[in-house]
């Protein structure tokens, strides 16, 4: 029990790393990386229902595979124990090494084919010419692996007793795992379990972007001050701090005039056309214009006398 428990806290702790990279890379817009397809990140109903239980799905992934982990460990252990460490301390029944010992003929011609394979791989088959490698003596190469072929087929059955025990150790280690699939990276959208975490990045994804919540904590602040400039001004209407807070809202309504006078001035720098629009220059004919800008060489535009009321119309545009 203390295993498995030590096992899945190191495999939670794994998870939360690849989940931090996931989320990353769906950010980025590395969709591939987590679904191997083109998909859309955005709400929908599975994946708000995916959404909802992956907290408990996992809760309940955990404790399956923690419960399997300790039969398979108590087993492992009982196996080990009665079949190896006591019968080696004790030397009585030693079942287990006695049919090893009877079956070493089998175990040295595996041995001596495994062996025979890389050595002639290594020194007869391979040769390397100017830095590269290529195959050598390819008649030979077809006739070993002919008269190898019975003996690599009992190395295939080993093997493949071996691929069982390694998968089903894996699967039941990461059990409780939900960022990983159990089956293969073509057929993971079968694991159901992989499926409601795709799910559950989507949602993430979608209503908790980095950029998102960015925007909407500079909106908020944009309001929060605008709601603070509003009370200032109640406060100074009501006769609280009257002198500082007229200094700072004269000084920040002479900073926006400021600004907007930039502004304009380069608005219309970078677009003379729209000089005729203004109110001061809606007075002047048609012949101080030349291609929708002032003339400037007109000596009726540039001499006129500007009025009082003139310059505040033109200050108020």
């Amino acid at each position: 029990m203390t295993l498995s428990c030590l096992v899945n806290l190191v495999l939670l702790m794994r998870s939360m790393v690849l989940h931090r990279s996931n989320l990353k890379g769906l950010y980025r817009g590395d969709i591939y990386n987590v679904y191997n397809c083109q998909r859309s990140i955005r709400a929908s109903r599975p994946a708000l229902v995916c959404w909802m239980g992956y907290t408990s799905f996992t809760a309940a992934h955990i404790c399956i595979g923690m419960i399997i982990q300790t039969l398979v460990f108590f087993l492992c252990l009982l196996i080990a124990v009665f079949l190896i460490i006591i019968p080696i301390l004790h030397r009585q029944n030693l079942i287990l090494f006695q049919i090893l010992l009877r079956m070493w003929p089998f175990w040295l011609m595996i041995l001596l084919a495994v062996v025979l394979q890389h050595i002639t791989a290594r020194f007869c088959f391979i040769k390397k010419t100017a830095g590269t490698r290529d195959l050598n003596n390819r008649g030979n190469l077809f006739l070993l692996t002919y008269l190898l072929f019975p003996v690599n087929v009992l190395i295939g059955v080993l093997l493949a007793v071996w691929r069982m025990i390694i998968t089903a150790l894996f699967n039941i280690v990461h059990m409780g795992r939900m960022d990983i699939s159990l089956l293969n990276r073509n057929v993971e959208a079968f694991d159901p379990a992989y499926r409601c975490y795709a799910h559950y990045l989507k949602i993430e994804v979608s209503q908790s972007h980095p950029v998102m919540k960015a925007f909407c904590g500079m909106l908020l602040q944009s309001l929060d001050q605008e709601n603070k400039a509003v009370h200032k001004s109640r406060d100074a209407e009501e006769g609280i701090q009257l002198v500082q807070q007229d200094k700072k809202l004269h000084n920040i309504s002479s900073a926006k005039q400021a600004r907007m006078h930039w502004q304009l001035l380069y608005t219309l720098v970078n677009n003379p056309s729209l000089v005729s629009t203004r109110k001061h220059f809606q007075l002047q004919t048609a012949d101080n214009f030349l291609n929708g800008s002032l003339n400037r060489s007109s000596k009726q535009g540039s001499r006129k006398e500007v009025t009082p009321k003139e310059a505040e119309a033109t200050a108020s545009n």
